[in-house]
């Protein structure tokens, strides 16, 4: 083998690493831009959950979701209009306003105390059973 066919296979051998690492930090790239397992309440949850208070303003809650999974940094509107529904239909979370020394806009988002069992058996991808407030009825006995 002379020098000239050595190099070109050094250059082969250099072109294939280098298309398997592309190949591989592609693969990466897709898995990171893959849509997560989770539902809307459990990405809430987890947000609220990592919080101090244990309570979040929906710009934070949006925050926490982009800044840990890459797929919902793309089609926001759509996204967060799910996760404002979620919120404001799911009665395991509830609304608390923000106070007066607190400086900023909108409410904060806390899990409901009763809802905490919903979550701690860890079915992060799907609910079994929707939590519900329910009112007590006041009998006139």
């Amino acid at each position: 083998m002379n020098k000239l066919q050595h190099y070109g296979l050094l250059e082969l051998k250099v072109l294939l690493l280098l298309f398997i690492s592309i190949t591989n930090a592609t693969d990466s790239v897709s898995k990171l831009l893959q849509k997560p397992p989770y539902s809307y309440i459990w990405l809430t949850y987890m947000a609220i959950q990592s919080s101090d208070e244990k309570m979040l303003p929906l710009t934070d809650i949006y925050k926490y979701i982009m800044d840990r999974y890459p797929f919902y940094r793309k089609n926001t509107q759509r996204w967060q209009n799910s996760l404002r529904h979620n919120l404001s239909f799911n009665d395991c979370f509830v609304k608390i306003p923000r106070r007066a020394d607190r400086p900023g806009k909108g409410s904060y988002w806390a899990v409901h105390p009763d809802a905490i069992g919903m979550f701690e058996n860890g079915s992060c991808l799907r609910r079994r059973k929707r939590f519900k407030v329910h009112i007590n009825a006041v009998s006139d006995t």
